[in-house]
């Protein structure tokens, strides 16, 4: 076996994950991922209470912070969520605002709660209105227009088989019938979690501000960013954008 992150892990233009280039195998893994399962060496995991990839560092603090029952992996340990909030209190002001106003649509989005048929029929391309819990695919092409494509889509490159309509469907499906509950103190905790996050799937040392704000399609590796991350990315974005106002 082999560490995943080292396999695709790239900092490069096109923005869009590929398969492995280099003929040089990855360093071998010392773990596999609680809550993904992927493999990942010692740069590329952690364990506090569990083994967790760096994938999933920010998405399982994001639903720890934001989910009223969340029984998260690494999150629960109290080491991703300690060093998330570390991360989260060294940013400025208005950054840690922009993100609690993001986790507002969030939460306001997750009011609406689909049914079994309706989750079926979201998950035909272009179909329903976006919805950055339940349809974040056309919440993303809304924001994002052409520039949110995600070349390697499943239409255009069905053997590599990712899409935002995929990662749409998982954020859905790990949502569904469960309470999402927005509180100004999640705020500090899903900012360092959403650095946590981007400095894995762009660059090592982007600046927390520049994080922040950078859009999941913006990113080197995408493909390396939890699909929880990109809910919460696509939301900063819409708030950005000044995509309507959502009440305190």
């Amino acid at each position: 076996m082999a560490c995943f992150l080292c396999a695709y892990g790239r900092n490069r233009v096109p923005k869009t994950p590929d398969t492995p280039a280099s003929t040089i195998p990855p360093p071998r893994d010392v773990g596999t991922c609680q809550r993904c399962s992927v493999h990942a060496c010692s740069r590329h995991g952690a364990r506090v209470g569990q083994f967790i990839c760096a994938i999933c560092e920010g998405a399982d603090v994001v639903e720890h912070a934001i989910v009223s029952e969340a029984v998260t992996v690494g999150a629960g340990s109290g080491g991703g969520l300690s060093k998330a909030r570390l991360i989260g209190a060294g940013a400025p002001d208005s950054v840690i605002t922009l993100v609690g106003e993001a986790l507002r649509r969030i939460t306001q989005d997750s009011d609406v709660q689909p049914g079994p048929s309706d989750r079926l029929e979201l998950a035909s391309p272009g179909a329903g209105s976006p919805n950055l819990v339940f349809n974040l695919s056309e919440s993303i092409r809304e924001v994002g227009g052409e520039q949110a494509g995600f070349r390697n889509d499943v239409a255009e490159a069905p053997e590599r088989g990712v899409s935002i309509d995929a990662i749409s469907d998982v954020v859905r499906e790990r949502f569904v019938g469960r309470q999402i509950v927005f509180t100004d103190a999640a705020a500090p905790a899903v900012t360092g979690a959403l650095v946590i996050a981007v400095r894995v799937a762009h660059e090592p040392d982007v600046s927390i501000e520049d994080a922040v704000r950078l859009a999941p399609w913006e990113m080197s590796d995408p493909l390396l960013l939890d699909p929880v991350m990109w809910m919460v990315s696509t939301a900063v974005r819409q708030v950005t954008m000044g995509m309507g106002p959502v009440p305190a």
